[in-house]
């Protein structure tokens, strides 16, 4: 294989980038990526791809993606090797690398982060790049917290591997027809802990009570209750990142596309080899057991010198500190930051007391810091105001979370007022994608000679 990548010359390909985090397909068969590329266009990627055409990988952007997919259906067998220089060309970036192999049980362990073996879903492949690109983000500003703690704050920090590593539990719901059974029977000899539910109402049950790595549900002679518990989990806050998975016979399944836009994470032929079966549905559950490991991490760490007590978000002063080592890290990385700061504003026709113009500020703070991703920061700056930093954001992106906070506080009346007269919250924002040239405190500064002046512009009136 010929060991040449052409760049492609785009205006995109700035320093801070201005669009969607990008993704780069290489690939010998466009036609077969069509869907992929919508679906992850529909994610807010950006979607670049790269032909080989057995001799040359073309049209290689300069700038580096946050996943790499390898789809071939010709040339296989040269993946290893395009890897390899994809690599290098984007180093030291730490790029995820998924695969799409039209067969299975192919030895490729030592350069794929993951395998998915065709016939597969494009959602299917969408919803993988988007769980390795979370656990990525993850990672980075943990390890980024670690060093604000130890350096600016004096804790030593002790992340360390526990060794406890209790079985896989696996949640399989629907009747216990034969194909159903096979598959049980062999995660139970990999020491996988399952669990049986024969109806929705005692699936529920056992999904309130307990915590599942994944869920297995059986829609081999009809697509219900399947449809409907997975969509009903999409809804649910603590549910909705638990793997749904659906057994189907391929044959005569007809609803895959409304399986897969009810948040189906995968869907498995029957008559696919057991091992395979067990493969990816454990594949699945340790990717939701690592997000919830990390999740776990992100929560024990800080402490009074770093959390507010009250309102549970980050303190000024940590927020400060660590704001300018994500900021550096990021933008050395060609990675933007965005950061957003709230004024609110207690809106009552009727006298408030302090103590319950206190807990509604408060109170908005920890509704706050459950709008945003795990590796975003929250801080409750002042009294009134609280500040958000998103790394790896650009301010297109972190108007997404604008407008659920716009969402979250125009129906959001707090205790205090009265039926006639409630209590509820009217806020000014301003927000800023940190630029290059300048510093985290020039930018937070930015942000708050903006909320004094209290553009209308930016202003949301939040009750009726």
């Amino acid at each position: 294989m010929s060991n040449s990548v052409k760049n492609l010359d785009s205006n995109s390909d700035t320093p801070i980038r201005a669009t969607f985090p990008r993704v780069l397909i290489a690939t010998d068969s466009v036609e077969k990526i069509k869907d992929l590329a919508a679906q992850l266009r529909q994610l807010r990627y950006d979607v670049q791809i790269s032909f080989y055409d057995g001799k040359t990988l073309s049209a290689t952007p300069r700038r580096a993606p946050v996943a790499l997919i390898c789809h071939f259906t010709k040339f296989m067998d040269r993946s290893a090797g395009i890897i390899r220089i994809l690599k290098s060309h984007y180093a030291p970036h730490d790029i995820p690398v998924i695969g799409v192999s039209p067969v299975p049980h192919i030895h490729t362990d030592t350069f794929f982060d993951t395998v998915l073996v065709e016939p597969v879903h494009a959602s299917q492949i969408a919803n993988r790049v988007n769980s390795l690109v979370r656990l990525g983000a993850m990672e980075r500003e943990i390890k980024l917290r670690v060093r604000t703690l130890e350096k600016d704050f004096g804790q030593s920090v002790m992340i360390e591997d526990d060794g406890e590593h209790p079985p896989f539990k696996i949640l399989f719901i629907g009747q216990a027809s034969p194909g159903f059974m096979v598959i049980i029977n062999a995660l139970q000899s990999k020491n996988v802990e399952t669990v049986a539910a024969f109806t929705s109402f005692s699936a529920f049950d056992y999904l309130h009570e307990t915590k599942f790595d994944a869920v297995v549900m059986n829609a081999l002679d009809h697509p219900e209750p399947a449809l409907s518990i997975s969509e009903t989990m999409r809804r649910n806050a603590r549910l909705f990142h638990v793997p749904t998975l659906f057994l189907v016979n391929s044959d005569t399944f007809e609803y895959s596309q409304k399986a897969h836009s009810y948040g189906a994470r995968d869907i498995i032929n029957v008559n696919s080899d057991v091992e395979e079966i067990s493969g990816r549905i454990l594949e699945l559950a340790n990717y939701h057991r690592l997000h919830d490991n990390l999740k776990e991490e992100f929560e024990s760490l800080g402490g009074n010198s770093s959390i507010c007590e009250k309102s549970g978000c980050f303190t000024n002063l940590f927020m400060e500190r660590h704001a300018e080592r994500v900021v550096r890290a990021n933008h050395k990385i060609k990675e933007p930051v965005t950061l957003m700061a709230v004024k609110l504003h207690l809106c009552c026709a009727e006298e408030v007391s302090e103590e319950h113009a206190e807990k509604a500020l408060l109170q908005f703070g920890h509704m706050l810091k459950n709008l945003v991703r795990m590796q975003d920061s929250v801080a409750a700056y002042e009294a009134d105001r609280y500040l958000l930093m998103f790394p790896g954001s650009n301010e297109a992106e972190a108007k997404v979370v604008l407008e659920r906070v716009k969402g979250l506080v125009a129906c959001t009346a707090f205790e205090g007022g009265s039926q006639s007269s409630p209590l509820t919250l009217t806020i000014d924002y301003a927000i800023a994608e940190a630029m290059s040239h300048e510093n985290s405190d020039f930018t937070i500064g930015r942000l708050m000679s903006d909320l004094k002046q209290e553009p209308t512009r930016n202003f949301l009136e939040a009750s009726a």
